[in-house]
This record gives structure tokens, sequence and C-alpha cells, in this order.
């Protein structure tokens, strides 16, 4: 009787070793897995955070070109009451 309970027991502990293998296996590739997915969404943001701060520079540069022409607008305005008057036709009415 011995040898048959030494059997059931080597059997018992291959079966305790494959599921403890299998746990961590498991295991390891939740963590691998939840590594990667941070990894890959970390990079997309950085994708499109570059995509945004390019479209954001050129609304930036076309609204500094606008302030700067209003800017120099108004002083030629102030500067030359009637230089809206100067350079418009006469309308037809004036004649």
């Amino acid at each position: 009787m011995p040898p048959t309970n030494n059997k059931k027991a080597s059997a018992h502990n291959y079966n305790r070793t494959f599921w403890l293998s299998m746990t961590l296996l498991l295991l390891i590739s939740v963590v691998l897995e939840r590594i990667n997915y941070t990894r890959v969404k970390d990079a997309h943001r950085l994708q499109i955070l570059s995509d945004v701060s390019t479209y954001r520079a050129q609304l930036e540069a076309i609204l500094i070109s606008n302030i700067q022409l209003v800017r120099g607008l108004g002083v030629a305005v102030s500067a030359e009451p009637n230089f809206c008057l100067l350079y418009t036709s006469p309308s037809p009415r004036d004649s």
C-alpha cells in the first residue's frame, strides 16, 4: 500500500504545481497587459497632444496677426480721422 499512496501524493503535487504555474502565468499576463495598455494609451495621448499643439500654434499666429492689424488700424485712424473717407470710392448718390 505505501507505493500507491506515494503515487497519489506525487500526482497531487504535480496537479498543485500545474495549477500554481497556470495562476502565476495568468497573473503575469494580466500585469503585462496592463503595462502595455498604459504605454499605448500614453503614446496615443502624446500623438493627439502634438496634433492639437500644431493647430493651437496656427490659431495663435492668426489671432496675433489680426490683433496687430487692429492696433495698426487704430493708430492710423487716430492719426488721420478721415482715413476711411480718403480710400472709399464715392457712391452713385453723391454725384
